[in-house]
């Protein structure tokens, strides 16, 4: 027979320890993702505009698209870190 065991966490008065592990982890899913696409639309934006459409990751294809990524994934990361450290 199984039983349930729940845990209290101080800063989190409604949420066990699993649940406060989960929110946890997945802010640091979001940062990670928020990073990795800041990075590649970044860089597609930075050599597309040096000349180097061969070494862009996506040759520069519309640089409309690149910025709008890259504040989307500004606001990701802004949104994911605010939320851990309220968690914490």
């Amino acid at each position: 027979m199984w039983y349930i065991v729940f845990i209290r966490v101080p800063n989190a008065p409604n949420a066990t320890f699993e649940e406060t592990a989960v929110q946890k982890g997945l802010c640091i899913a979001a940062l990670t993702i928020a990073v990795i696409v800041l990075a590649l639309f970044l860089a597609d934006l930075i050599l597309g505009m040096a000349g180097m459409h061969q070494l862009a990751p996506f040759k520069y294809a519309n640089m409309i698209i690149d910025i709008v990524f890259i504040v989307c994934a500004m606001v990701l990361g802004a949104m994911s870190w605010f939320t851990m450290r309220e968690q914490a």
